[in-house]
This record gives structure tokens, sequence and C-alpha cells, in this order.
């Protein structure tokens, strides 16, 4: 009994002390040479929002060592809610005068050192020198006598604000400074002043040079740490973990709720809308736009509509005001110049939530509205197209976009369409200039046909029941039956289809048989379709329409003629 109470008091004593050995600290960089200040200050916020224990300068806070300078980024600085540790740079320090304006701002000396838990802080002061033998005797004596009193520390952190290390040490040089470091087991070494990150270890010493917080480098360039940037830094016992954090990338825990999530969803999928019917005997059409306010503020914007010259639209920019719970409609004409794609875009900036915004771009909702005509002869699915069993009037389609009504990037892609007594009949000609390199890893009946090379088909005509087919180039097809009165897609089902796939030198083809009464099609009404190209060898998609979703709404309307 006594001995497991003697483990349980160590437990319980021990506890506290390993409590105290973990904590996080923030480097802050260079803000001077190229003052970007709302970069600054978007650090420090970012920095404020981690909730450090403590923060850590590596210098250059004001610019030339200007009085009003240290004003401007002390009223920042000011705004943390943890104790700040200033290093003096060179854009800080500059004579006697400015190491006066230096201590007054920041409350502290240019060198000095400080203890946090089991961790030795050393702040340096290189700000006129050029080298560790350019210092002043009287910092480089105090420097050695702390490393020596200070030996024993679990860990020991430099900051200064000139790479020293750079020039020397990484050049494989002999580096008086680095040889005091690892006598004295220093652990890191941070410093700023290149606006550009990197980190090397050399004998054991963690050398950083912390990136910009705020001064000018240039063209950004992630690759080579070229970006506004803290570090962020995780002191766990002995061990030190640092993480470069870009600014502009720390929110609060409180940036959305989930009634704005679901209003923004809303207002792209619903609240914001357009419906237009395209038929290819008619150059013009009507297009509706609708706008609902389901806010609790009145929206005052402007809607554009852009086009490119493939559209002529009547009306560029349209004012609209609308109080809560209103809606706005508004008719455009449009004629149609030269290709379908790409569509005309509807833009619109629709304010909500706490002070939030959603940025709708979009094609506007254009439908071709088609004919099926019959063919003579019953087309034989062998995956070759003939002229004799596919007539000249035959629907043809050429032309695919991709979600959002743009021109798909996809190889040429040919439909063809027609029925023939009780049996809607499709060919797809998809070009490919290396069929070699198309992907068809599933050779089994309703495996992952989606992720291959393959064609996708839509089609519905009880827009609460929808048919969906793939078929890859191993004339292998995956098909369900979507039910959106049960919310559910049900696998099982499997369509009565006849199919076939024929690869050629330069294209695919694809040519399926779908009897009309597997979909529930009765003849005389219209039904609705998409189909879509998936051509991994580009890794793109191509649609009839951008609504590739289970919304008929969305997809070309047919009628039998």
């Amino acid at each position: 009994m006594k001995k497991v109470c003697l483990i349980l008091l160590i437990g319980i004593f021990m506890l506290p002390v390993f409590a105290k050995n973990n904590f996080h600290f923030a480097v802050l960089s260079d803000r001077s040479g190229g003052v970007n200040h709302e970069a600054f200050k978007m650090v420090v916020k970012d920095i404020n929002n981690l909730h450090p224990d403590l923060i850590v300068t590596v210098g250059d806070l004001s610019d030339n060592a200007l009085k009003n300078e240290y004003k401007k980024a002390m009223d920042v600085m000011d705004k943390f809610e943890v104790p700040v540790f200033y290093t003096p740079g060179n854009n800080d320090i500059v004579d006697e005068k400015t190491r006066k304006l230096f201590i007054e701002f920041t409350g502290n000396k240019p060198y000095y050192s400080f203890e946090y838990q089991n961790t030795h802080f050393i702040v340096l002061d290189n700000s006129t020198a050029e080298s560790y033998e350019d210092m002043e005797k009287k910092q480089k004596e105090w420097l050695k006598n702390d490393l020596k009193e200070n030996k024993d520390k679990i860990n020991i952190y430099v900051f200064m604000h000139k790479p020293f290390w750079a020039d020397n040490v990484a050049e494989n040089k002999n580096d008086k400074m680095h040889s005091l470091f690892k006598k004295y087991n220093v652990d890191a070494v941070f410093t700023g002043h290149w606006h550009q990150y990197a980190h090397n270890e050399y004998d054991g010493i963690d050398y950083y040079l912390a990136g910009s917080s705020g001064g000018g480098f240039g063209k950004e360039n992630v690759d080579l740490g070229k970006f506004y940037q803290f570090l962020w830094c995780k002191v766990d016992h002995d061990r030190l973990n640092v993480s470069i954090i870009k600014a502009g990338n720390i929110y609060r825990d409180d940036l959305v709720n989930i009634q704005e999530e679901k209003l923004s969803y809303k207002i792209v999928n619903e609240l914001i809308a357009s419906n237009g019917k395209y038929l290819e005997e008619e150059k013009s059409l009507h297009a509706e736009i609708k706008i609902e306010n389901a806010t609790q503020k009145t929206i005052n914007k402007k809607l554009y509509i852009n086009s490119k010259d493939n559209w002529i639209i009547d009306t560029e920019s349209i004012p609209v005001v609308l109080k809560p719970a209103e809606t706005f409609t508004k008719k455009i004409k449009l004629t149609k110049k030269g290709n379908f794609y790409p569509l005309p875009e509807m833009k619109f900036v629709y304010p909500f939530g706490r002070n939030k915004k959603i940025e709708y771009n979009r094609g506007l909702n254009i439908k071709p509205k088609v004919k099926i005509r019959k063919s003579n002869n019953q087309p034989e699915i062998d995956g070759r197209i003939k002229k004799s069993e596919w007539p000249k009037e035959a629907s043809r389609f050429n032309e695919f976009c991709n979600n959002y009504g743009q021109k798909s990037q996809i190889s040429k892609t040919e439909v063809l369409m027609t029925y023939y007594e009780d049996n809607l009949y499709m060919a797809v000609t998809s070009y490919e200039s290396d069929v070699s390199k198309i992907r068809a890893d599933t050779k089994k009946r309703d495996g992952n046909v989606y992720n291959d090379d393959s064609i996708g088909i839509l089609i519905s005509q009880n827009p609460y029941k929808i048919y969906q087919t793939y078929i890859n180039t191993n004339s292998v097809i995956w098909d369900a039956l979507i039910d959106l009165e049960k919310q559910e897609r049900i696998k099982s089902w499997n369509g009565n289809y006849e199919h076939a796939v024929k690869k050629y030198d330069n294209r695919w083809v694809m040519e399926i048989k779908m009897n009309l009464s597997d979909l529930n099609i009765d003849k005389n009404k219209p039904f609705f379709f998409n189909i879509r190209r998936q051509q991994k060898t580009k890794n793109k998609s191509g649609f009839l329409t951008p609504n590739w979703k289970y919304d008929s709404g969305g997809y070309v309307e047919a009628k039998f003629e």
C-alpha cells in the first residue's frame, strides 16, 4: 500500500513540473524596408488569434529609425495581449540617439536575456554591426558570461536581427559566434533582415531566417519563402517545433455560423437564378433573372451581364434594390451570333450575415431545346457509325461546357441521337490524340466506371426519378436509378441496355440502345437529358449543359418528332 501511495504522490507532484515545460511563442519579423503596414497588421491579428504565451521579434519594426514609424508600429503592437520581447534591427537603431528611441518605445534594452518556464532566451543587438567581430566588446563579454551561467538550461534560444550565420556557418567558414553557441549548448538561433525564410541545422543548432512580417520582398514566391509570415514555435520540454504561418490564413472559430453557411448555399443554388430555353431555329430568346432577398437588410447592388462575341444581350447593367423578403425579376433578350458556349455570365454581389458576401459569377441557365428525329432504319449497336443507320436529320451535339457554362477543354466530342420504334439511340465519338493513354481500369459491371475515361448519361421525364449511366472504353457499364422522393440511389437497378464500344487510331466510339419503357419515358411528352465526357488524359470533363446534378430542370429539353 505504501508503494502505491508513493507512486501516486510522485505523479501528483510531477504534473505541474511537466505542465510548465510546454508553451508556444511567435516570432515576428521585419516590418520595414518597403513597409506594407496592412500586411503587418494582418500578421499581428493572426498571431493574436492563436494566443501564444509570448512573442519575440527579430528586429526592424521602425523604418529608417524614424519616431513616427516607431509610433505606427507600436500602435499595432499594443494590440498584443501577451508579453512582447523586442530585438533591435538596422532600421530601429542607427546611432546613439535612435538607441534611446528603441528603449523608449519598446521598454527593452538593446541586448538582454530572460527566462520563460524551462527556456532561456537571449536577445542580441547587431543592428549596427556587420559581423560578430564588429559587435561591441561589452556586449560580447556579456553574452559569453550569460551563456556560461545558463549552459545547463534545458533550452537556450538566441535572437538577433542580421543572419551572421548565413555568410559564415553556411559557407563552412570558421565562426566565433557559432563556436560560442556550440560550446554553451545553444539550441536555436532566430534572425531576420533578408525578408525571406530559410532554415538549416549546423552542429545540432537550428538556425532560422524568418521571412517578412510586413517589409518588402518583391514578387511573392512561396517556394522560396517569400511571403508575409511569422513563425509559430511550440516548446515541448526539450523539443522545439517551428511552423511557418502565411499571413491571412488564421481565422477565429466564429468565422462562420451554421445560419450563414446554410444561407450561403441557398444564395448560390436557389436565391439567384436564371432560366431560358434556346431553340436552334430561333436565334433569339428571352431569359428571366430572379433574385430573392432572404436577409434582414435592404440589398442595393448592380447586376452585371457579361458576354463574349457569340451572344448579344440587350442590357449589361441592371440596378437591383430589394427590401427584406422581396423578389426581383427581370427579362433580358439574348441573340446567338456564334457558338452556344461560352454562355453569358451573370455577376452579382449578394451581402448577408455579419458583413459577409457571396460573389456570384455563373453562366446564365440557358437550356437547349431540341427535337429527336426518327431513323428510317434500326441502327446496329457495334461501335460503328453507319450513314445508312444514322440519318442526316439525327440530332447532333458537338459543343461541351464546364460546370460554369464556359467552353470545355476536352478534345473534340460528337453526339448523335435518334429513335426507332420504342428505343432511343445514342452514339458518342470521343477523339483522343493518343488512344493508348486512355484509362479504363474497371472491368466489372457497376464497378467504378465513372473513374475511367467514360461517357456519362443523365436522363429523366419524371423530375423525381433520374436514370444515370456511365460506360467506359472496356464497354463496361455502371447504372443506377436516383429516386429523389426517397432520397436514395438504387444501385441494384440495371437498365436493359444494348451497348458497344470500339477504339480507332484517334478516337473511340460508344453506341447505346435504351428502351423507353426502361426509362419510364412517354414518347408523347418531353424528356430531359445531359451527357458528360470524362477525359482522364486531360483530367477534364465536358457536359452538354453545366448542370451535372440530379435536377433535370437544367438538362437539355427534348421532344420526339
